[in-house]
């Protein structure tokens, strides 16, 4: 069942009047003298996933939700807080998304691991292979994002291919023994990441993507002037961008030895790969080198209903919002929440 709750409803609210996995949707008035106590008092109940509406502000609670490990504001309302500001001043401002996301430290040697240096697969060996992964962003205050990888949530693929998940950051590695086979110094994205990243886009996701190689980080984004093409005419016509895309973005790698230093070489071609690459139609790349890779990043990203979404559960959340749950595509959109 959904129900739609107001600032009363919060007021009095008794969990144990509504059914296990009810689906409780919380109405909050942004302009209400009340708001900041409404928030206070929803992030105890732990509601979560913003998402705004011509002043309204929506909370989402699946009740006797069980702890998950995407919730980063439990026991600290001020956290919810920064997330609600996130999406209250990012609504309606702009005709794209514009904010400055930092990849935490933690994150930062996970990406130097997986892509730098053997590690174990088990049975006592040590070899690389590509690993693919989602972002956790979490809003530190109305501009910035702070970057954090999930563990949990990481795919261990083959030695030169990973799995890609429909997500709005995400990540996978270009690993140095696929280098070594090939004898090259530069690993730029592929086509093949390229058109995936364009897919998950099309699918309504992506903000960005970054592939981590022996160099330093490649983000991919979508070019602003690209977002006004439909999506859904993006899919419904995809093979044909695909096809664009493998033609137009398909690089050959430098051949040179993986194991020297290539710095010198890397300073001149990966400037002028960008230069040629950003001049393409679809695409915005930018590189970050290992020891720049602390330092804030800029992405343009699309807007949901003027709504700046940096939460995969916004976007299920939008359709319990403007659809009836027996319209919704999946039962797991809902029970996955």
């Amino acid at each position: 069942m959904k129900f739609f709750l107001n600032e009363n409803d919060l007021i009095n609210f008794k969990q144990k009047e509504y059914k296990d996995d009810s689906i409780l949707i919380l109405k909050l008035k942004t302009k209400s003298k009340n708001f900041k106590y409404m928030v206070k008092l929803a992030s105890k109940y732990n509601f979560d996933h913003p998402y705004v509406d011509d002043g309204v502000l929506y909370l989402y609670k699946k009740n006797k939700n069980i702890e998950n490990k995407y919730k980063f504001n439990e026991s600290n309302p001020n956290n919810l807080m920064k997330s609600i500001n996130f999406s209250i001043n990012n609504y309606n401002q702009n005709k794209f998304c514009k904010n400055r996301f930092f990849i935490d430290k933690k994150s930062i040697e996970y990406l130097k691991k997986y892509t730098l240096y053997d590690f174990d697969i088990g049975n006592g060996k040590k070899d690389q292979k590509e690993i693919s992964g989602i972002f956790k962003l979490i809003p530190i205050d109305e501009n910035d994002i702070k970057v954090v990888i999930d563990e949990n949530d990481t795919k261990l693929g083959e030695s030169e291919k990973a799995e890609y998940k429909k997500t709005l950051g995400s990540f996978h590695t270009h690993p140095f023994n696929a280098y070594v086979r090939h004898n090259v110094c530069i690993a730029y994205p592929s086509a093949d990441d390229f058109f995936t990243v364009m897919y998950i886009y099309a699918c309504g996701y992506c903000a960005f993507h970054i592939t981590s190689t022996v160099e330093g980080l490649y983000v991919i984004s979508i070019k602003p002037s690209f977002m006004n093409k439909d999506q859904k005419e993006i899919l419904k016509n995809f093979k044909k961008y695909k096809d664009d895309i493998e033609d137009k973005y398909g690089v050959d790698y430098p051949i040179c030895d993986p194991k020297k230093d290539n710095t010198k070489k890397w300073d001149k071609d990966i400037p002028s790969y960008l230069n040629k690459t950003n001049k393409l139609p679809y695409f915005n790349v930018q590189f970050i080198k290992w020891e720049e890779s602390h330092i804030p990043f800029e992405v343009i990203y699309k807007k949901t209903d003027n709504n700046c979404i940096i939460c995969d559960k916004q976007l299920k959340f939008r359709k319990l919002i403007k659809e009836d749950i027996s319209n919704i595509s999946s039962i797991s959109d809902i029970s996955n929440l």
